[in-house]
């Protein structure tokens, strides 16, 4: 039987909710896994596909595997409620990560990351995560649950970021202020 709890490789952090819960009342995340990197994408399919295996015909009840709702999706496609995903989405596999309980989280030496700046849209690192089935009100698939993470390396922000720095365009900032402001 596939692994259905392992580490990925390195991926891109996109949505962190590592130390603070979401909207939803959950610890969650969502990897960005490079398409070069078969190996995890076939340990996240292999883990998937032997949950299914083992609950089509009870929790899953008798549905066809392409009809599971699964947490992994192709960031070049379309999202599975509609709307194109991002640009940094693209040549991705989109995972979807989420627990209850508050995931360990450290980085590259193992030493635990405290700092809520230490994990942005844009870091990347590798998870640790665990599958399993789920039938909730008629809604029925596959989860990945969030058990850690490590970091590695800082990449750029995703989204709009803005700097200081900015206002560094050579425009003489004190022809605007008053006389009796301070600079």
């Amino acid at each position: 039987m596939a692994e259905t709890k392992f580490n990925t490789g390195k991926v891109r952090i996109s949505y962190p909710h590592v130390f603070e819960k979401d909207q939803n009342g959950k610890y969650s995340l969502v990897a960005l896994i490079p398409k070069t990197d078969e190996k995890t994408y076939q340990k996240v399919m292999e883990a998937c596909k032997a949950l299914y295996a083992e609950h089509k015909n009870n929790t899953l009840k008798g549905l066809q595997f392409d009809e599971v709702m699964l947490p992994i999706h192709d960031g070049d496609g379309r999202k599975p409620k509609g709307g194109a995903y991002g640009p940094e989405c693209a040549g991705m596999w989109v995972l979807s990560a989420k627990t209850k309980g508050k995931p360990v989280i450290v980085n590259a030496y193992n030493v635990l990351v405290t700092d809520q700046d230490e994990v942005y849209p844009g870091t990347w690192g590798r998870v640790a995560i665990a599958f399993g089935v789920y039938n909730n009100s008629g809604n029925r698939g596959i989860n990945c649950y969030l058990n850690g993470l490590k970091t590695y390396s800082k990449g750029d922000r995703f989204g709009n970021s803005f700097s200081a720095e900015a206002f560094d365009d050579g425009y003489n900032d004190t022809d605007l202020m008053e006389d009796d402001d301070e600079i």
